[in-house]
């Protein structure tokens, strides 16, 4: 791995301008790019970081330089019309707008010009290299982008995870399946680069993840390394006890609603290792639920039911649907699930619309799920 360290790095030295790209769907892979790219300020090399569709403002207080994330892709290259003057010389330049269009006017002091004598050129990319974190695919990169995404076809991409189920698609992969979270493998790539520039702040940032995708060090993955590694974080100045306190102790009052009503619904198939709970739409809309809440919804879930394969969670939605999310606890897949009830997956999660009101799709979907499994 040290190897592949040292190739990122020179690849990345190499780099006129780098744009880092992280998957909006976990802690761990935000708190990580944020770090990646703090580092790289503090190399003097040219970045930015685009974390689609974040709100900053859910983001944990102690994280700092938060303004540095951009939610959105702007101009990648620009476009170049160029005017063959030979023959015939401008005499007035203007542009106008109509519409959705953008008019250039260009009025010739003689004569007038042919459509051989325009032509339409993109200049070069903004961005030479992209580094993309928590992402399985390109396809999966791609789809987060929704606008201006032409590009990750172009540029080549270092591709940073932990899981075994990304899809090895970089040039680089620096994939550690020995780390517990995102942040350690960066931690691990940072300190042989260069541990002198790990700050107090960015040694803070990488402990949160870890602790963020451990539930503070209590799953089943944790390794005497990564206990290691966070001693040495907590060396360099990590503050433990503020993450602690930050993460794990104030969370808002309609996220401990969600989770009482959440708990209060819990069922069990103790034969077949699955819990489920249902959502109203009043908890859907007072508890402002999203992906990152569920996420944490489920984290609670398995401390209260340890010993389970699948979580499974049903909302009810509109004109009589109901939207249904699926988690496999690993090492156990959700391929087949997925397949069979018609669902979107993303890494360990599937998800989607049954058209049929709640308790009838809760009783077709488990019917589904428990065959299976």
């Amino acid at each position: 791995m040290s190897q592949n360290f040292q190739e990122t790095k020179q690849i990345i030295l190499r780099s006129q301008r780098i744009i880092i790209l992280a998957k909006n769907n976990k802690l761990d892979n935000i708190v990580s790019a944020l770090s990646l790219l703090i580092f790289l300020k503090s190399e003097k090399i040219k970045s930015d970081l685009i974390i689609p569709d974040l709100d900053k403002n859910k983001l944990p207080s102690i994280l700092e330089n938060t303004d540095l994330i951009q939610t959105e892709v702007s101009s990648i290259r620009d476009l170049k019309i160029s005017i063959n003057l030979n023959h015939v010389p401008v005499h007035e330049l203007s542009y106008s707008k109509e519409n959705d269009k953008l008019n250039i006017i260009i009025t010739p002091k003689i004569k007038e010009w042919k459509a051989e004598d325009v032509s339409i050129d993109y200049q070069k990319d903004k961005y030479d290299l992209i580094i993309s974190i928590g992402f399985q695919t390109r396809q999966d990169l791609q789809k987060s982008l929704k606008q201006n995404s032409d590009f990750i076809h172009r540029l080549p991409i270092i591709n940073i995870d932990y899981k075994p189920s990304n899809a090895h698609w970089g040039i680089i992969n620096l994939l550690d399946l020995n780390s517990v979270s995102i942040t350690e493998n960066i931690y691990n790539w940072l300190r042989v680069w260069n541990k002198s520039k790990i700050t107090p702040q960015l040694a803070t940032n990488l402990l949160m993840g870890m602790i963020i995708n451990t539930e503070s060090f209590r799953t089943n993955n944790i390794s005497p390394l990564t206990l290691q590694h966070a001693g040495e974080l907590i060396k360099l100045g990590a503050k433990r006890q503020e993450i602690i306190q930050n993460i794990w102790r104030t969370k808002p009052i309609n996220t401990l609603k969600l989770w009482g009503q959440a708990l209060y619904r819990l069922e069990y198939d103790q034969q077949k290792q699955i819990i489920w709970t249902t959502l109203t739409k009043e908890d859907i809309i007072n508890n402002n639920v999203n992906d990152i809440r569920l996420d944490d919804l489920v984290n609670e879930l398995i401390k209260h039911a340890p010993n389970v394969k699948y979580i499974a969670i049903f909302n009810e939605y509109e004109n009589q649907q109901t939207r249904l999310i699926v988690f496999a606890l690993p090492p156990h897949d959700i391929q087949h699930i997925s397949h069979h009830l018609d669902l979107k997956q993303t890494d360990n999660k599937a998800h989607g619309l049954i058209q049929k009101p709640i308790i009838e799709a809760k009783e077709y979907a488990l019917e589904i799920i428990k065959k299976i499994i």
